[in-house]
């Protein structure tokens, strides 16, 4: 459960710490805040699957919780895609 919980913070540090890099200027080609907003909303597949394998590991066990994770191989790039033409 450790590790779900790292992977987690790690993908919502690594969101923070872009975020604080676009807001100070630190970007080579700056974002409009309609591509900035594409970029966050398309972050959040992973530690969003990784959390929800916590309840699975909970209930069924930590093997399907493990089989939750192949999810992101999928909702991230419809996700992305999805962002994309709601956000045009």
């Amino acid at each position: 459960m450790f590790y779900v919980l790292n992977i987690a913070v790690a993908s919502l540090a690594q969101l923070v710490v872009a975020q604080v890099g676009g807001a100070r200027g630190l970007q080579r080609v700056p974002t409009t805040p309609r591509q900035n907003l594409r970029d966050v909303l398309s972050a959040l597949p992973t530690p969003v699957v990784f959390l929800a394998s916590v309840p699975v590991a909970l209930t069924v066990g930590a093997e399907p919780a493990k089989w939750t994770w192949a999810a992101v191989l999928v909702i991230a790039p419809v996700w992305s895609v999805a962002v994309t033409r709601v956000l045009r």
